[in-house]
């Protein structure tokens, strides 16, 4: 049995690698298994339209449970990926400096 009826069911929200999932199938954003992270429906909420596909949401403060709405930041791709570069590349500085 599926959803409700199944006796794990959890009102349609999961977990997964620190992220929130909330069940939305059919969903431009959904997975296979019709979940959507629950930081991309409330910056689209508060965006009054959805998310294009170059657009990624960032937590500010860096935890993925946190999807408050003024720690979500909307980030293409490109400019996201070169952050967490930079940020990654700073930290493995510091810590060949501290060895």
């Amino acid at each position: 049995m599926k959803g409700p009826n199944n006796h794990n069911w959890n009102g349609g929200e999961t977990m997964s690698q620190g992220y929130i999932y909330l069940k939305r199938p059919g969903h431009p954003k959904a997975n296979k298994k019709g979940y959507v992270k629950r930081a991309v429906l409330i910056a689209e909420t508060y965006l009054c339209r959805p998310l294009e596909d170059h657009e990624v949401v960032h937590h500010k403060d860096f935890k993925r449970d946190n999807d408050a709405p003024g720690n979500l930041l909307i980030m293409n791709k490109a400019a996201h990926a070169r952050f967490h570069a930079k940020l990654n590349f700073k930290k493995r500085k510091s810590e060949r400096r501290l060895s």
